[in-house]
């Protein structure tokens, strides 16, 4: 792998602490940041030498750990995914899923991050299929 550190964001969840995983075994330096409203610590239970912070990933400490340990990529997996939730309290919905991201993409301008990775379930982008 030609990265040597790399940001995951939600990577206390199913699908980024597998990424970790993978990261750590190309030798990568990874940060994690999750707030853990649906990552657990146990998924990243094991994985050594590796920096974790638990808060939310637009809080002035992740963005100070951020800007420290000056990524090279960026896989952003962070997100308030339940559609549930984003009706019963939009606001919190905006904050984790835009507000949060763009202060997440405006810190990374100023590091050495050349390549910013989206991912997004698909459950969430494209609703619920219409079986018959």
């Amino acid at each position: 792998m030609k990265y040597k550190k790399a940001l995951v964001t939600g990577g206390a969840g199913f699908i980024g602490s597998h990424l970790v995983e993978e990261l750590l075994k190309n030798n990568v330096s990874v940060l994690v940041i999750d707030n853990l409203l649906t990552g657990k610590k146990t998924n990243l239970e094991g994985l050594k030498n590796l920096d974790v912070i638990y808060d939310d990933l637009g809080s002035d400490e992740s963005i100070k750990q951020i800007e420290n340990f000056n990524p090279e990529i960026c896989f952003h997996l962070a997100a308030q995914s339940s559609v549930v939730i984003s009706v019963e309290d939009p606001l919190l919905d905006f904050e984790h899923n835009l507000l949060q991201p763009i202060k997440l993409i405006q810190t990374l301008i100023s590091t050495d991050c050349k390549k910013f990775v989206f991912s997004s379930s698909g459950g969430t982008i494209f609703g619920e299929p219409n079986i018959i």
